[in-house]
């Protein structure tokens, strides 16, 4: 009897923690693939941009779906080819949408080196009706050269609601 009620619960404590691993991993590696990924070449190496963006977070209106107010991150992360984040730049938009149009309210942003020979000279995040942008200028110092590096990475809303 002691046996069975063993078995049952070994049975049942793995299910349960096989069930929270697959519910609370699932967000997580749906965050780590990238919307976009562009082969970038700097004299001569090859670097990726990967670019991500957030889950939005939603408030409409009551009793109509077609307006409301809308909220999104997106990050370009500059990797080397083993993977490792350079530089990332980031702008979120909040939007508001009726159906017929589309306005950015407020927006922020973050440029950041995360390697030494990857400098941010600065950035700016504007808005300007639909869409949010920042603006980052970076160099990059390797086999004593000096590289430019511009980025701009934008978020805009369409009059329904959609951020891209």
């Amino acid at each position: 009897m002691i046996k069975k009620l063993l078995k049952i619960l070994l049975v049942t404590t793995g299910l349960s923690l096989f069930a929270c691993c697959y519910i609370f991993a699932s967000p997580l590696q749906a965050d780590q693939v990238p919307n976009e990924t562009e082969a970038i070449y700097i004299d001569g190496e090859v670097f990726y941009l990967k670019t991500y963006l957030s889950e939005p977070e939603v408030s409409v209106e009551k009793g109509d779906i077609t307006r409301g107010t809308i909220t999104r991150t997106k990050t370009s992360n500059l990797e080397n080819a083993a993977g490792q984040i350079k530089i990332s730049v980031s702008v979120t938009g909040t939007f508001t949408y009726n159906g017929t149009s589309a306005t950015c309210t407020s927006c922020s942003g973050s440029s950041t080196s995360y390697n030494s020979t990857w400098t941010i000279l600065g950035y700016t995040v504007s808005r300007s009706g639909n869409t949010a942008t920042n603006h980052t200028t970076a160099q990059h110092a390797i086999n004593n050269k000096i590289h430019t590096y511009q980025k701009d990475v934008t978020l805009t809303c369409s009059a329904n609601g959609n951020v891209y």
